[in-house]
């Protein structure tokens, strides 16, 4: 779910940023998920929830650590669209591979080297024929070279080798310790920024508690914890 929030005037800015803030908090989203198994809430259902007792220093410092909330999230969206995504939020090895501009062969090619070698059916996976020993790269190369073929490799292991599995790119053998030492760079600032992201919505997710008197950290901790069906 996308949320959008706009003012009719610049003057509410502050308030709808304090809004946004406390709207997203994981307090407000326990309190979604608990009194409802809905993934969505309705304008109504956010009308229904409680507020702290209001003050121009409350907006201030909610609108205030929102924003920070928000650049964090978009320097990280920024690193995801240039390097890819999975689920876990981890950089895609064929994004990375793309934009580091190296030298790249298909997979076939490799194969016709000499470099990996193929002994299983083109309708098997990637995978499969990993796993299976059917499709492994050749020992006498040098480590660095192995890593990175193995890497990208099992990164497609879904793909049936005879359909587009054949096709994936890999870095030329000659790169390949160039490709692994900017690989690393840019893993290292996906963690960084998904810490910083992290960091900034935990910062205020505890200024929402602490404005609803929460403050036991037995309570604060099933409220971060989530409700049973929130968390399944």
């Amino acid at each position: 779910t996308v949320l959008v929030m706009y003012t009719l005037d610049p003057a509410y800015t502050d308030l709808a940023y304090a809004v946004f803030g406390m709207i997203t908090s994981t307090l407000f989203n326990f309190l979604f998920s608990l009194f409802s198994t809905n993934a969505h809430a309705n304008f109504k259902e956010i009308l229904r929830l409680p507020v702290p007792e209001w003050s121009t220093e409350i907006e201030q410092k909610l609108a205030s650590k929102t924003r920070g909330v928000q650049q964090v999230y978009q320097s990280l969206y920024a690193h995801e669209d240039t390097y890819g995504s999975d689920q876990e939020q981890r950089v895609s090895l064929n994004d990375a591979l793309r934009e580091t501009r190296l030298p790249t062969l298909h997979l076939e090619e490799l194969i016709l080297r000499g470099d990996v070698i193929l002994s299983g059916g083109p309708q098997y996976t990637l995978d499969v024929l990993l796993d299976r020993g059917q499709l492994a790269v050749n020992p006498q190369l040098d480590d660095a070279v192995r890593q990175a073929i193995e890497r990208i490799i099992r990164a497609n292991g879904s793909l049936p080798y005879g359909k587009s599995g054949k096709d994936i790119l890999i870095c030329h053998s000659r790169v390949a310790q160039a490709f692994l030492a900017q690989l690393d760079i840019i893993e290292k600032e996906r963690a960084t920024r998904m810490q910083a992201a992290e960091q900034a919505q935990h910062e205020i997710d505890a200024l929402v508690l602490d404005l609803f008197g929460i403050t036991q950290p037995s309570w604060r901790e099933t409220v971060e914890a989530g409700v049973p069906w929130s968390r399944e």
